[in-house]
């Protein structure tokens, strides 16, 4: 018989299976699909495939097919195997012994399992080599192609897993980082009530310990206000400029304006977004020269002054004017030498500039990078 007829019906099969295998996405389908292909081959009897199970340690039947009985059986049967054999099957090697012929299945990484088959005892096993050849190389691809989708699916699976758990960490960590900032706010506020509610305690000490009273409680006042900003605007890294200084001139007026009812506060303060390092040093200052203006640049208790923020023409840098229509700053500057130290000090703390002008009252020019 010639190796034409011992293969007479695979080929035209071997077309159907590489077709349907194409566009079958189950690798236990492709593989039952196989085994019957193999049967088609004249001579060969029984077709399992199977899969090594436990490291290795066992092949598991996935798939199954007899001449005889033309159906699959039982997919819990096993298949034991010397490690000698075991050993020559990773090398790539066939194993024929009498009627059975072993292929080995690589997939992806490893070695995937095997393609068992029982053979007629007069059919010569190169008659049906070629075949079987072609058999094992579209498993293998099909075998590859399942792992490698399995394989990026379980990335995919394990990174959303990631994705998911640094997601909880995050809402947890903002979650106290909310809590804490609520906190310290509370604390700075309750601070900064005690300090006023307390104010007249101090006077028997005279107007200088009231002053260095109010102007304490007007610091702890700014760094308060910082937390409230974050808690408004959720942001962890700036807040918004005119929201934070419009609040601190709010609470300014309202310590204040009865005490000095006819000094009036005007402002020019426009959306300008302020880095969280530099909110706090920004409202100390505003506060310090606004106090300081309050009492000491009108002898008659009465004058303007003005608050301006906004962008430089160049976009780059953000300007910050505290301006009075008062006495001017040569005929305060004893009273109020270590406020302007302070000012330079904590301008410089964030790499900005002072620049003062007592041409017509007193004019502070801060400009600094938002």
């Amino acid at each position: 018989m010639t190796s034409s007829e011992h293969v007479q019906d695979f080929n035209s099969e071997f077309v159907r299976f590489i077709v349907s295998s194409a566009k079958q996405k189950s690798l236990i389908k492709i593989l039952g699909s196989a085994c019957k292909l193999c049967l088609t081959i004249t001579g060969l009897e029984v077709c399992g495939i199977y899969q090594f199970q436990n490291r290795h340690k066992e092949l598991r039947r996935i798939s199954y097919a007899s001449v005889k009985t033309n159906h699959k059986t039982k997919a819990d049967q096993n298949l034991d195997l010397p490690l000698t054999i075991f050993e020559a099957l990773k090398r790539r090697e066939t194993i024929i012994e009498q009627n059975i012929i072993i292929i080995p299945l690589f997939g992806y990484r490893d070695i995937y399992g095997v393609i068992y088959l029982c053979k007629s005892a007069i059919i010569p096993y190169q008659l049906i080599n070629d075949a079987l050849s072609a058999v094992s190389i579209s498993l293998e691809n099909a075998i590859k192609n399942s792992e490698t989708i399995a394989h990026l699916r379980n990335k995919l699976i394990e990174r959303g897993r990631i994705i998911q758990k640094k997601s909880t960490d995050v809402e947890k960590k903002t979650l106290l980082a909310t809590e804490a900032n609520h906190r310290v706010r509370n604390n700075l506020q309750i601070i900064h009530s005690m300090l006023i509610n307390r104010i007249d305690e101090f006077k028997i000490y005279g107007d200088e310990a009231e002053i260095t009273i109010r102007k304490i409680a007007g610091r702890i006042m700014a760094m308060a206000q910082v937390y409230d900003q974050l808690l408004i605007s959720g942001d962890k890294d700036v807040i918004q400029g005119d929201v934070y200084l419009n609040s601190l001139l709010d609470d300014l007026i309202r310590i204040y304006g009865a005490q000095y009812p006819n000094i009036r506060v005007e402002r020019d303060i426009h959306c300008v977004l302020i880095k969280l390092n530099q909110a706090s040093v920004i409202g100390i200052i505003l506060i310090e020269l606004v106090t300081n203006a309050f009492i000491h640049a009108f002898p008659n208790l009465n004058g303007n002054i003005t608050v301006s923020l906004n962008k430089e023409p160049s976009g780059r840098k953000a300007r910050l004017i505290v301006k009075d229509d008062g006495k001017g700053i040569s005929e305060q500057k004893n009273s109020n030498r270590n406020g302007v130290k302070l000012i330079e000090r904590l301008i410089d703390h964030i790499g900005g500039s002072l620049s003062i002008d007592t041409d017509a009252g007193t004019s502070f020019l801060l400009s600094f990078k938002p």
